[in-house]
């Protein structure tokens, strides 16, 4: 993730209003969290931090969507980026998605908002 930093700082801006989460699907591996106008594919570890509680998801644990269900109906109103490896996703509800680079030279995340695509 360190060398998209800036054009992270140039593009993730597409993420803010793009509405509420409705849906939470997943197939082999993947997490894909739809929005209103926008999806985002999440293909790694990463943790969603609520004020009454934090969860821990990885590929591995597929079927445990418990966290993910904290995000619905809430939309991303901020983001932060912190370090050239980690993306904080701020949400309306007060609660946060952490996506981490594991430095594995896999894809992290992918968001698809209108005719932009970012890869990370």
């Amino acid at each position: 993730m360190s060398r998209l930093k800036e054009d992270l700082e140039k593009y993730l801006h597409v993420i803010i209003g793009t509405g509420d989460l409705i849906q939470v699907k997943f197939s082999l591996y993947q997490v894909i969290l739809v929005f209103e106008r926008m999806w985002l594919e999440v293909y790694q570890r990463c943790e969603i931090r609520c004020p009454d509680e934090t969860w821990i998801w990885s590929p591995e644990q597929i079927s445990d969507m418990r966290g993910f269900a904290k995000l619905l109906e809430s939309g991303i109103c901020a983001y932060e980026i912190l370090r050239p490896d980690t993306v904080i996703l701020c949400f309306t509800n007060k609660c946060q998605l952490v996506l981490r680079d594991d430095r594995s030279g896999l894809e992290v995340f992918v968001v698809h908002a209108g005719k932009t695509s970012i890869v990370v």
